[in-house]
This record gives C-alpha cells, structure tokens and sequence, in this order.
C-alpha cells in the first residue's frame, strides 16, 4: 500500500478498529451519531491504521472522510468545536510580524476567529469546505480565496488530520505560495501528554480524522516538498487544561460504590476541588506537559 504523504510503498500495519467500536464511541458524545448515519465512511467492518516506515505518518485505511451531515451534528452538539482562541494563533501571528508578510491565506477558517483577530492589521483572504461556516465568514466581510491567488504566508489550523490525500492537499498549498514565503501548519501532537490520555477519543478517529501525525511525520513535509524546515512548534498545557486532563484520568477510576449516596456525593467534590487547589498546582510546576496541538514552519 502507498503512502498518503510521501507516497511510498513502505507502509505497516500499527492497530485495527472494529467500526462497531468506532459508531459506539461517537454514540457516547451525540446519540444522533449510529450505525445507520455513519456507516457510509467505511468500507468493510474494520478499518486499519497504518504507519509509513519512511515519513512515519500514521493514517486510517478503509474509510471516507467526514462530510457537511457529519459535521452539522458534530457543531450541532458542541459550542466549542470552532475554537475561538488557540495558542498556535499567538505563534502564528508572531512569526508573520516577524517576517513582515503582506498577504495571507488561511486554509480551512472555520468560523473565522483567527481571522477576525488579524483581519484589522493584515491582508487576509480565506478558505473553508463548511458551507455554514463559509456563509458565517463572507457575512463577517472576510475575503474568499480565488483562483490565481498567490500568498506570502499561509496557516492551516487543525485542518491537515481530516485531509484524505495530504500529499495533493500540501501540492496545492504550495503551488498558491510565493517564493520565500511561509507555511505555518498546525495538527493535534500523536505524541503529547494530551494524546496520551485522549488518543482514542471518538474524534481522533475516522471519518473525523483521517491521519495521526508526529515530529517526523511534520518534519518530513519539508524534505518531500522541498521546503526548509524553519521552526517547530508544541504546545504547552496550561494549568487550566492540566486540571481538566487530570479530571479525564480520575472519571476512569473505578471507584466500586465509595460515593454511591448523595452526602458521599458532596464529599467527593469536596475532596477534589481541595486537590485541585494544592496537589495539582504543585504537580504541575514540576514539568511542561505537552498540549492538544503541535506544528511546523516552513519556507519555499
């Protein structure tokens, strides 16, 4: 089998799905989500993950990338899908200050909050497949990219990991940048302290995401497009977010009936909030855990 970014044919085997497995954890976040409405993204009764031994992406076999429906009850069910603020953002932002770009492009909007913070100070133009989040952004005055267009510096944002042909997806990006322009990518990091606890999330799996991508996966973009590696970027969980993975971690411990009653209920919480507030900060300041998002700057 080929690779889907570097196109070669040294591809192994790492893990399998059952996609009963996969409809049931989606079940869990939206019970519109079933058999009957997510069937169509898979071919077959399984999908496989597979890893390139060159590139070292990772990637889902078998499967069709999510479309407008799945998407509509995905935002549907989530306030906070579209995130409106992202520390890769503040990198971002800083590394076209730093560079002194005239004209940027953002590949996949979404509902245009990195747009909306820089639209005042830079010559921004858009892209985004969501037909509900393309018509937020015209009706927000945001400029659409055409054909022809040509950029000093493009961002993608979370975008690249639902991509079903990353390698004709990064040809594109590519072709629509200047000579000594900048691509700044951003992915969720496969390797983080985050995806430790969250890899088998519903939503770092098929139809939602289409690919898994590490260090070198990043890494080796520049060498298979010829472009020079700048800057690599990782995130850094916040104490906030640190409180909220730590919290993932405690709901999976079985706790065979010690709050079973309303009173041992509020003790529990009780009991946490103290954690919370003196065992978590300490913990936390002992190291930089590694956050939801990492990425790569490159230049043509």
């Amino acid at each position: 089998m080929e690779c889907i970014l570097c196109k070669n044919n040294t591809v192994k085997k790492k893990f399998f799905y059952s996609n009963q497995e996969i409809y049931d954890k989606y079940n869990l976040i939206n019970n519109k989500f079933s058999m009957n409405n997510l069937e169509k993204y898979f071919v077959g009764n399984y999908t496989m993950l597979l890893e390139c031994t060159t590139c070292k992406v990772q990637f889902f076999d078998k499967v069709v990338p999510a479309d407008g429906e799945f998407y509509s009850m995905l935002v549907d069910n989530s306030t906070s899908y579209y995130k409106t603020d992202r520390d890769e953002f503040d990198f971002a932002i800083q590394k076209i200050l730093d560079t002194d770009a005239k004209k940027i492009l953002e590949i996949g909007a979404g509902n245009g909050h990195f747009a909306d913070r820089v639209q005042e100070v830079f010559d921004i133009y858009v892209t985004e497949l969501n037909p509900h989040a393309r018509n937020k952004l015209i009706e927000k005055g945001h400029k659409l990219d055409s054909k022809g267009n040509t950029y000093d510096f493009i961002v993608s944002f979370q975008v690249l990991e639902h991509i079903k042909d990353p390698n004709l997806f990064l040809t594109e990006i590519v072709n629509k940048l200047d000579r000594g322009g900048y691509i700044f990518l951003s992915v969720p990091n496969d390797c983080s302290d985050y995806s430790e606890v969250h890899r088998e999330a519903p939503l770092n799996l098929p139809p939602h995401h289409m690919s898994r991508w590490n260090k070198a996966a990043l890494n080796a973009i520049g060498e298979i497009f010829n472009l020079e590696v700048i800057e690599y970027y990782e995130e850094i969980l916040n104490i906030k977010e640190y409180d909220n993975l730590v919290d993932s971690i405690r709901r999976e411990i079985p706790l065979k009936g010690l709050f079973d009653s309303f009173e041992d209920t509020i003790k529990q919480k009780e009991l946490i909030n103290i954690i919370s507030r003196t065992i978590l900060p300490l913990e936390f300041m002992k190291k930089k855990y590694t956050g939801h998002s990492h990425g790569i700057l490159l230049k043509k």
